[in-house]
């Protein structure tokens, strides 16, 4: 991917209304410089929910 190619590494909604989809939803916390952690709320509904990103790792949880 070049640096002109617009993409998403993750993607969900509130999975008709059964959560809320705000900023308490979704964490992200970078672990270290090339491993990003992605925790959110096990009742969103999940569309794109992608490993790696330009060299980033993606880790996720659900809470």
């Amino acid at each position: 991917m070049d640096s002109t190619t617009v993409g998403n590494v993750f993607t969900v909604d509130a999975n008709h209304d059964s959560t809320r989809l705000d900023s308490n939803a979704v964490r992200l916390t970078w672990l270290s410089n090339d491993v990003l952690k992605i925790t959110y709320d096990k009742k969103l509904r999940t569309f794109i929910k992608n490993d790696e990103l330009n060299k980033i790792k993606v880790v996720y949880a659900k809470f």
